[in-house]
């Protein structure tokens, strides 16, 4: 993912951010697997928006 506004550097709200727990969780009961590459790092924020999103998920 690359970040919502501009590419690579912007951080990924607590909504967008639920949005995709709620289909990484759909799938989940549905034993597909799901994968997700945060590459918005040019300001550090992939780190966190993983972090929140594996908690969102768990």
């Amino acid at each position: 993912m690359h970040g919502p506004e501009g590419l690579y550097c912007s951080c990924y709200s607590e909504n967008e951010l639920k949005k995709i727990a709620v289909l990484i969780k759909k799938n989940l009961k549905k034993n597909i697997e799901n994968y997700v590459y945060f590459n918005n790092d040019a300001e550090g924020y992939a780190v966190e928006n993983a972090k929140t999103l594996i908690k969102m998920v768990l």
